[in-house]
């Protein structure tokens, strides 16, 4: 019986040694792929930040271009404006000429000339 105890203790050990080996490999494996798992979701949390700076950024610049637009508009209007102020002035002056007698051509008398004026 003493005998058998020993040989049956010894296949315990071998036994123990393998179920050992065959859990270091999946320990090894496990702690691998919780560092995988920790350098992605580092990895995520860098990308996310980087996004949300891509998109702070975007922001900021869509709304200095609002301003920007604004402020063109604003002197676009203002052009407007003087444009039509310069134009009322054109029809106005148009109007006086048109208004105006014209010379049709010239008189001399003892050597001057002088325009003759007709009424429109």
């Amino acid at each position: 019986w003493a005998t058998e105890k020993q040989g049956l203790e010894a296949r315990l050990e071998e036994v123990k040694e393998q179920l050992q080996t065959f859990e270091t490999p999946s320990d090894t494996e496990k702690n691998a792929l919780k560092r995988q798992v920790a350098e992605l979701r580092q990895t995520i949390k860098v990308r996310s930040r980087f996004g949300a700076w891509v998109c702070e950024r975007h922001m900021q610049e869509s709304d200095d271009e609002e301003e920007d637009d604004e402020l063109r508009n604003a002197d676009k209007e203002a052009l407007r404006i003087q444009l039509q102020q310069v134009e009322t002035e054109l029809r106005e002056a148009r109007r006086t000429v048109a208004a105006a007698p014209v010379a049709i051509g010239t008189s001399s008398s003892r050597g001057g000339r002088r325009p003759v004026f007709v009424e429109r």
